[in-house]
């Protein structure tokens, strides 16, 4: 992968990754690059392409580099099943919007196991959690509205972001 990068960097570009992003992500020894998108706008193999491009427009040797993908479900039907339960990505707590769900799947979680042990258990976490995702599809249905949309609204989020007064109110909004 890229040589070892000093800052993590999140780019968004919406005609290579749809309503999503591409990331550069330091770790000790070695630099994650990614992306995500989601398949049913972009299918797989061109977001490979796209991020293959990427990665060269950006100068990263990716020479022997095997790239790697997972499916991350973000299409909530529902965690209790009688008594079966559902968590994280499994329940689809995902975010459709960012791709986060680790914290979701904890968040989740905790809220299952008290409810296994506690059946009148007020989950508010997943009530959170499911707050969160309206939200979120709210912004991706914008998003979708069309192509020159997209790239306004993450040209106006980007500047937002950068604004530091600002930054933590638009972190709210799709927090």
């Amino acid at each position: 992968m890229p040589e070892k990068q000093k800052n993590l960097e999140v780019h968004f570009d919406a005609d290579k990754f749809g309503s999503w992003y591409s990331w550069i992500v330091p770790h000790k020894k070695i630099t994650a690059v990614g992306a995500g998108s989601d398949p049913s706008i972009i299918p797989s193999e061109k977001i490979k392409t796209n991020l293959t491009d990427w990665c060269k427009e950006k100068q990263f040797n990716i020479e022997n580099v095997v790239f790697e993908g997972a499916p991350i479900n973000y299409d909530y039907q529902g965690y209790e099943f009688n008594n079966k339960y559902l968590i994280g990505d499994a329940a689809g707590f995902a975010s459709g919007l960012t791709g986060e769900g680790i914290f979701f799947a904890i968040a989740s979680g905790e809220d299952v196991a008290r409810k296994i042990v506690d059946p009148l258990h007020d989950t508010k976490n997943i009530a959170k959690i499911l707050d969160i995702k309206r939200k979120h599809e709210l912004i991706e249905n914008s998003f979708r509205l069309s192509k020159t949309l997209e790239k306004i609204e993450y040209n106006l989020l980007i500047d937002l972001l950068k604004i530091r007064f600002i930054e933590k109110e638009v972190i709210d909004l799709v927090a």
